[in-house]
């Protein structure tokens, strides 16, 4: 009687791990508007008010925001299409009283982490600084609305551009297209809010709002975390790409590999690149996935590269200089076949 009642006890305590669980992979799997979405909404929510003190927001990487982004929701880009202008009379009120120097330095280039001292050095109240961000961000969710990308290899695959590869001459540098990148990552002050709670700063049925709200932080946290730890291994990994855009540049990575050197399992490498895409130097947008290229794909590139330069290759000799041109070792069988999904491929551009 008493191991069936154990059980039975353990019922409420498995669901409630299996709904956690849940959470958290919907929590990654979002679309960027959506993840967008989630933080004004945990930003906008009383308790996180209540508890600004002892949240404070953070950057993970020392990211700019795309100075485009500037330009898109400046008080003077009414012809910009992005947005309707006229559809926010007050938060355009609100920037061109502040000017444009101080909306770009403390809403664009977030100088000043927190909303309070934003606020403040711009003469505004806290509301109306959540306001500007809020419109910030809205606009550049809108300028980045998932499209079709020439890079694409799903037909009819969009995307959401996250950020803009450039590169230095040394190394690869990433500013980001979305404000809410750069900026939503918290640091939470646990003991402080505690010590809050055990003051009578919350009332008792607060509690589980409290923990939903935290738990729902700690998830952003960790999705955007392994997000932009990805960018970096990807950026680093890819560097000989970002710097000529040619696609045999482009090292064999598995999601596998990459989710080892993140210590995340691999299907949430997939679920975070999925419908997302990098601006890079020369102007072109790559779909994140193409970072990831396996040796099918690099052979294909490969062979199509070489029918380009010459058409009537046999597959003894097509296979023989893609083991000494490019270092893929294939047999004749197998070059034929990725010969033809190749000139498929082609054929659908």
């Amino acid at each position: 009687m008493v191991r069936i009642e154990r059980r039975v006890s353990s019922v409420p305590r498995a669901k409630a791990r299996l709904g956690v669980r849940l959470q958290a992979v919907r929590i990654l799997s979002l679309p960027e508007p959506e993840l967008a979405r989630l933080i004004a909404e945990c930003e906008s929510h009383p308790l996180f008010g209540r508890l600004r003190r002892y949240i404070r927001r953070i950057q993970f990487m020392n990211a700019p925001v795309w100075p485009l982004v500037s330009r898109a929701v400046s008080a003077n880009a009414a012809e910009s299409g992005i947005l309707e202008i006229s559809d926010f009379p007050d938060e355009v009120a609100l920037i061109q009283r502040i000017g444009q120097e101080n909306f770009e330095r403390y809403f664009i280039e977030e100088e000043e982490s927190s909303l309070a001292a934003a606020a403040q050095n711009c003469g505004l109240s806290l509301n109306e600084a959540d306001r500007i961000r809020r419109f910030v961000d809205m606009a550049c969710l809108r300028a980045s609305e998932p499209r079709p990308v020439e890079w694409g290899s799903v037909p009819g695959e969009v995307y959401t551009c996250v950020g803009r590869v450039a590169w230095d001459g040394k190394e690869p540098s990433l500013a980001w297209v979305l404000p809410h990148l750069a900026r939503s990552r918290y640091e939470i002050n646990r003991e402080g809010v505690k010590e809050f709670t055990r003051r009578g700063g919350l009332a008792k049925a607060e509690r589980p709002a409290l923990e939903n709200l935290l738990r729902t932080l700690d998830w952003i946290n960790l999705r955007q975390n392994t997000f932009q730890r990805l960018l970096a291994f990807l950026m680093k990994t890819q560097s000989s790409f970002i710097k000529t855009e040619r696609r045999l540049d482009l090292t064999v990575l598995s999601q596998a590999k990459v989710a080892s050197a993140l210590d995340v399992h691999p299907t949430t490498v997939g679920r975070i690149i999925r419908g997302r895409s990098l601006l890079v130097p020369r102007g072109g947008e790559v779909p994140l996935a193409e970072f990831l290229p396996n040796r099918r794909r690099r052979a294909e590139w490969a062979i199509r590269e070489l029918a380009h330069e010459k058409r009537n290759w046999t597959g003894k000799s097509l296979a023989g200089r893609l083991s000494t041109q490019y270092g893929i070792r294939l047999s004749q069988r197998t070059v034929n076949q990725y010969r033809r999904k190749a000139i498929l491929r082609e054929g659908r551009k």
